[in-house]
């Protein structure tokens, strides 16, 4: 079974369900320390429909962090972990995105891209 990340009714992403759970609770957590939730939607257990302007202002607002503490290796690591698979949702979702300022987050990126839909 799979946990079904949508966006406008489109799934952007199905991980295995374990993997679903912790990255919304990692989410919702790292939300909840820097103050800008994600933005999601919980249909069911398995499945969440993400509102996408909240949640590009979830990632903007991880990612500023992340450059913000550039010697807080352990930060930049738990951000990092879910910030890559936001941006592959955000890029599927149709979201441009600007990788050219962070080349360790466009490089996770580029490996994500291949994760399940």
């Amino acid at each position: 079974m799979s946990y079904i990340f949508d966006i406008h009714g489109t799934t952007v992403w199905s991980p295995a369900l374990e993997v679903g759970d912790a990255y919304v609770r990692c989410a919702d957590a790292l939300g909840g320390a820097f103050g800008a939730p994600p933005g999601f939607d919980l249909i069911s257990e398995d499945m969440v429909e993400i509102d996408v302007d909240v949640f590009q202002t979830f990632v903007g607002r991880l990612r500023l962090v992340s450059a913000e503490a550039p010697g807080q290796i352990v930060l930049q690591d738990l951000i990092d972990a879910i910030l890559a698979p936001s941006l592959v949702m955000l890029e599927r979702a149709g979201v441009s995105l600007d990788l050219l300022q962070d080349a360790r987050v466009a490089d996770r990126v580029a490996r994500l891209r291949g994760m399940p839909r």
